[in-house]
């Protein structure tokens, strides 16, 4: 338990590589001291799920909740709320590997679990409609994504102080959407609600706060407020190159926003140096040709032209 407490303590504060050596460690035990239908090998592996998730490493987290399933569905009549747990968590690891059918449904199990068990209006409840409205916005429904995610806000504006961490997660989302729909300004609104609640946290959680000023660089940029833009930009690189729960291409992908805000503010010579920290990080990970490479090489090709 000790451990669970310091891997929750860990998760919090946005420290997963911490969060996820206690879990590890905690799993260990499990598996020595009790059989394997045991409920604390379950709980170990839920939590290394939870770890894995937020670390981006969706693949490890979905076989970590497989295995929790397995446990659980043999122990627990169905209907009981730990399934709507682990199904709300397995549609987080399936989202995350971009099966989003198999992400909508495992959600959709967890709502009508927690509609039942807790009614309507509860937080856990509005994360699920938070977690749906996401899949759905992937899925490029964007009504099904604004209606789930307004049950989210409502349930929470209700019950929560309008502090509450959940609060800024799901004003965020409302942000992603408004961004989808064109509506740049409204999304600033909420990504600006967001980041309100992020920075009068305690504890701060840095991997969400950097997730917000990311995000409202963006949002000046779109309104063409270079200045602004490029402010929060270098608040989110200041966070995420110097911290353990950013992935490499998360990094890259800041330093792409960079690169453009600098390039439309004509400084041609960070933006080469930007873009090329951007290119360098994603060719770690993928071909010349692939996708995600495209609009970088383009900008390096721009850049060429204009610096010869």
């Amino acid at each position: 338990d000790s451990l669970e407490n310091l891997s929750i303590t860990y998760y919090e504060c946005g420290n997963y590589q911490k969060g996820l050596e206690c879990n590890i460690r905690a799993k260990k035990i499990a598996e020595i001291n009790f059989d394997e239908k045991s409920w604390y090998r379950s709980r170990s592996y839920n939590n290394l799920m939870l770890t894995f998730n937020a670390m981006n490493n969706y693949q490890q987290g979905l076989d970590y909740g497989l295995k929790a399933l397995e446990i659980d569905e043999f122990n627990l009549p169905a209907g009981h709320y730990t399934l709507s747990i682990l199904f709300n968590n397995i549609a987080i690891s399936y989202e995350g590997l971009s099966k989003f059918d198999e992400g909508k449904l495992y959600f959709e199990k967890s709502l009508k679990i927690r509609e039942k068990y807790y009614g309507y209006f509860h937080n856990m409840t509005a994360q699920v409609y938070n977690n749906l409205s996401s899949c759905n916005l992937e899925m490029m429904d964007i009504t099904s994504a604004e209606k789930n995610n307004n049950s989210a806000i409502t349930i929470a504006e209700k019950i929560l102080q309008p502090n509450h961490r959940s609060l800024a997660i799901y004003y965020n989302q409302a942000a992603l959407i408004y961004s989808r729909k064109q509506d740049i300004k409204k999304a600033l609104e909420f990504d600006l609600k967001a980041l309100e609640i992020r920075e009068n946290s305690f504890p701060k959680n840095l991997a969400e706060l950097s997730t917000s000023y990311n995000n409202i660089a963006l949002d000046y940029f779109r309104l063409g407020k270079y200045d602004s833009a490029l402010s929060y930009i270098d608040l989110a690189i200041k966070i995420r190159k110097d911290n353990f729960f950013t992935s490499e291409k998360q990094l890259a992908g800041t330093y792409g926003i960079k690169s453009i805000i600098v390039f439309h503010l004509g400084n041609f010579n960070e933006a080469t140096a930007f873009n090329k920290k951007e290119i360098d990080i994603l060719l770690r990970y993928s071909p010349m040709h692939h996708l995600e490479l495209k609009l970088p090489i383009e900008l390096t090709s721009k850049l060429n032209r204009i610096t010869k």
